[in-house]
Parts: C-alpha cells; structure tokens; sequence
C-alpha cells in the first residue's frame, strides 16, 4: 500500500509474479493483494486470449490493467490446440491512477509511467525457444530504446528473465551488457536478486534464481524480499520491493526536447534497430539478393556484362518498389 512522505513522494508496494496460467496463479494473487495491498501487480504468463484478458479487470476491482496476449496470432489462425502460453499484464492501484500514464504494451513486456518512475514488466524467453537470442536482444533493444526516450525517469524492471543473469552463456552476456550499456544514459547499476532461487519445483528437484528487479537508482528501492505465499500452486515465488516514488506532474515530451543541448545532432543507431521488421516493412527485401549478387560480380571485373545486368536489376526494383 502506498505512503505518504510528503506531497511529492510515495513508496510503492510493486509484486511481480509468473502465474503460470491466469487461473493457477488468481489464488496467490487474491492472497497477496489481502496481505500486502501492493500498489503495482507485474504478472507475467497469464496465458489469456485477448477476448479474455477483461478477467483482471473483473477479478481485481481495486486496479486498472493494462496489457496483452500472447495468443493473439494463435487465435487469428483458427481453432486453439496445445497449450496456452505467455502474455504481461501491469496492474495499478486505482488510487495511482492520476499519476499514472500507460506507455507501451507488448505480448512480453509493458511499459507504465508512475510518477517519474517507469515500471517494466518483462518476460523473456525461456530456454528451447526459437531463436531465443534473437528474441532476447530485441526485447532488450526496444526496453532500452523506451527508457531512452524518459531519460528524466528512473526506472525498475522486474519479471521472469529465464536465465541466470551472472551466467556466461549468450543470453546472461546479452543481459550484462544491457545493464552496463551506457546508451541507456543512467546505467542500470544494481541487481536485487540475493541469490535466492525464484523458481523451486519439488517435482523435478530444480531450484534456480531467474526472476530479478532491476533498478537505475538504488536508493528508490527500501525493500526486496521473495515471497512464500500459504497458498501457491506454481514453481514460481513472487518477488516484491518498496520503491520511492516522485509524484510531481511533468510533461515528458517538452522536459526531453528541453533537456536536449542544441549544439549536439543525433542521429539514428542502425545497430540498434529492428532490422527485420526495416526490411519487411519498407520492402526491401527483393534487393538484398541483387546487391549480394552485384557484389559478387563486382568483386571479379567491375566492367563485366553480369554486374552490368545486375545494376539494371538493382534500378529497376528500387523503382518498382
């Protein structure tokens, strides 16, 4: 439950949990919302269809939701069949809702603005996913990119990362140089994890730690503990923390532009783009064939009748295109 600290600061209650299936994890969260009245619900894996996703708001008549499915390209191809999977939603306390604004929502991660405060509920991928790297970094790329765009806000991220972020494979070592990364401006400099496992099933004999909250200003943070609810059905274990929030209004898009010098011109970063979806969306994939192809024939004679041709080429699908 949020408190005052005067009328410019409160500290939040923020809980995320995987419930592993709306309908498995609803108890655990009935009970923490009667033991701890958190301020921020980040549930991760809700497994809803988008017709669906109203039971949060029905259920939870103290907040407002905000979120997606993951089931939507599921649904839009025809009858379901297999299991349910994925989907974040963010719930707010309706006492915040004044200071609240709703920024961006995906099927793994949402983002809110509380105050100054961007809280980011995440899921990534888990291991056996195809082209989990891919996924993993792109999923980075636009969280950073989001913050990137608030960088008069702090922010808290928190969810299932589905690694161990102190690992050495190719997904921890992309999450360490996230949080190292200094184009995020305010380096996310603290991990609040204790090493405590998240995750224990008894039934596989598995414990591991793959649920963090991630900060870029320790000193909002007063509190991190992983919960042990009487009443939980799920191999996963909420984690809560106490954040400090500033409360004070402030119109992000002109506090951006002001903060900005005027002398300095950015510029886009092509690495950190969404290369895929450029080409997919421009349609500019019928040329990367041909410049592979004129390369190629530019490499043995630049006069020669196939780099000729496949100039032609190049001309004549950037036109049609």
């Amino acid at each position: 439950m949020a408190t005052d600290h005067n009328d410019s600061t409160r500290t939040l209650v923020a809980v995320s949990f995987n419930m592993h299936g709306y309908n498995q994890g609803f108890p655990t969260a009935e009970e923490l919302v009667k033991n701890f009245k958190p301020d921020v619900f980040m549930f991760q894996e809700h497994w809803l269809t988008p017709a669906n996703l109203c039971l949060f708001q029905k259920q939870f008549t103290d907040y407002f939701a905000f979120g997606s499915s993951a089931m939507s390209s599921s649904v839009a191809s025809g009858m379901l069949h297999g299991r349910p999977f994925g989907g974040v939603m963010t719930l707010i306390s309706n006492n915040l809702r004044k200071y609240t604004e709703t920024i961006y929502s995906d099927e793994r991660f949402v983002i809110v603005k509380i105050g100054r405060h961007l809280f980011v509920n995440v899921y990534f991928p888990c291991s056996g996913t195809v082209d989990r790297l891919v996924v993993y970094e792109n999923v980075l790329s636009d969280i950073a990119e989001w913050y990137d765009r608030y960088r008069d806000c702090e922010c808290v991220i928190a969810g299932d990362f589905n690694c161990d972020i102190d690992g050495s494979d190719a997904v921890s070592l992309s999450v360490q140089k996230f949080i190292r990364d200094g184009s995020l401006d305010a380096v996310m400099s603290y991990i609040f994890c204790q090493r405590q496992p998240t995750y224990v099933s008894e039934a596989l004999n598995q414990a591991s730690c793959i649920d963090y909250v991630l900060t870029s200003a320790t000193c909002d943070v007063k509190k991190f503990v992983i919960v042990d609810p009487n009443i939980n059905f799920l191999d996963h274990l909420p984690i809560m923390c106490e954040v400090v929030v500033s409360t004070c209004s402030v119109n992000v898009s002109n506090s951006v532009e002001n903060d900005r010098p005027k002398n300095i011109q950015y510029q886009l970063r092509w690495d950190k783009a969404n290369q895929a979806g450029y080409y997919h969306y421009t349609h500019l994939s019928p040329l990367i064939t041909v410049v592979d192809d004129a390369l190629q024939a530019c490499t043995v004679d630049t006069m020669s009748d196939a780099f000729i041709d496949c100039i032609e080429q190049v001309y004549g699908t950037i036109v049609s295109t």
